[in-house]
């Protein structure tokens, strides 16, 4: 999460004091160029599904935003389509299978 909180970026993260989710303090990596907060992996698995309240508290105020946990894995596009491969697999064992009988029959009658 970014937050800006003024033109002057460097600034912004010197009055960075802390990230709640749902009212409670977490460990988060916060730098400066406005203030990146990021969460770790660990954090994220722990929160249920549905929405949490972020906030990011400054020494002079905090901003507020919603951080959404859908519970569901992230389609990757590496789906396994089982049944394709295995009807490609069988086709190709079926097609070598034809190869070997027919050149042996040819072997055969010469």
């Amino acid at each position: 999460i970014t937050v800006k909180r003024s033109k002057d970026d460097e600034s912004c993260f010197s009055h960075y004091k802390e990230t709640l989710i749902d009212g409670e303090a977490v460990t988060v990596s916060a730098r400066a160029g406005s203030t990146v907060v990021t969460f770790s992996a660990d954090t994220l698995e722990k929160l249920d599904k549905g929405g949490h309240t972020v906030t990011v508290r400054f020494d002079d105020g905090e901003a507020e935003t919603t951080l959404t946990i859908n519970g569901d894995a992230p389609n990757t596009g590496d789906a396994l389509q089982l049944s394709m491969w295995l009807f490609l697999m069988s086709v190709s064992v079926i097609g070598a299978a034809y190869v070997l009988i027919t050149d042996r029959k040819r072997m055969i009658r010469k």
